[in-house]
């Protein structure tokens, strides 16, 4: 999962009231995210859930695979969408109109599904109990990556306040300094930490005493591959290396797709 401590919430647009004819029969569709991730597994379920409830109202209720937060958010201010699953940190800037959002976007939190995610875990015989037993420790933090970097931030400064003399962090993937265009929903590359600032300026900004990421033909190796094949990647590493397996059409058109285009032709 992409910055492990999110909060997974379901939105909904400011004002998509129902219909006032309760006989008129009323179409709802839910965005998640890609086939494959827990936000289209669980949006799936939801909308199945509202389905069979909602005979009575007249609803027809279906879960719809989006590109994730940013596409979902866009999607219901422009009424494709009438409610959709989103992460918490991504929402709060929607409403406010900062960061990648120029405007502020009219979308209302209803529920929190998962306030758990992410998981201090420890060895059961360490005599770590709560997060307040970190005090005049040293602390090694794991993450999958690090992509803004604002939730990498929140979680050191919470170790810090805990107490932590030390507070370092490993990272399992190489540092991500370019964009996916390919479905994934990564921001534009300004806005990723590692594509503006050494791993000492990261370790810097995070607040960390340490950070440390996993190389390339690490990362292959973890993966049962003896390094990686420079002339033909086994895997796309499009955004650790940059080298994108296929042309970026709409990106190199000038077109303003921030992901490449199902239905783009070339000649």
């Amino acid at each position: 999962m992409r910055n492990s401590a999110w909060l997974a919430v379901l939105l909904f647009l400011v004002g998509c009231g129902s219909s006032e004819n309760a006989s008129e029969r009323v179409f709802l569709t839910v965005g998640t995210a890609p086939p494959g991730g827990a936000f289209f597994v669980v949006g799936s379920a939801i909308a199945e859930v509202a389905q069979s409830n909602a005979a009575e109202l007249s609803w027809q209720v279906s879960a719809q695979g989006t590109k994730g937060t940013q596409e979902n958010i866009r999607r219901l201010q422009q009424g494709d969408l009438q409610f959709a699953l989103a992460n918490a940190a991504i929402s709060y800037f929607a409403v406010r109109g900062e960061g990648i959002w120029k405007t502020p976007h009219s979308v209302r939190s209803v529920m929190t599904l998962a306030p758990n995610v992410a998981l201090f875990v420890t060895p059961a015989d360490s005599g770590i109990k709560t997060i307040a037993d970190l005090k005049g420790k040293r602390v090694v933090l794991v993450d999958d990556s690090i992509v803004r970097g604002t939730t990498s931030t929140k979680i050191v400064e919470m170790v810090r306040a805990a107490g932590a003399t030390e507070v370092h962090m490993r990272i399992s993937s190489p540092p991500t300094t370019y964009s996916c265009f390919y479905g994934i929903d990564t921001p534009e590359r300004e806005q990723l930490m590692a594509s503006q600032h050494s791993v000492q300026q990261m370790a810097d900004i995070i607040g960390v005493d340490s950070l440390a990421f996993i190389s390339i033909d690490g990362l292959y190796r973890a993966v049962g591959e003896a390094k990686r094949d420079s002339d033909a990647p086994q895997y796309c590493d499009a955004c650790f290396t940059g080298e994108y397996p296929i042309p970026l059409v709409d990106r190199d058109g000038g077109g303003a797709p921030k992901q490449l285009s199902l239905l783009t032709e070339r000649d």
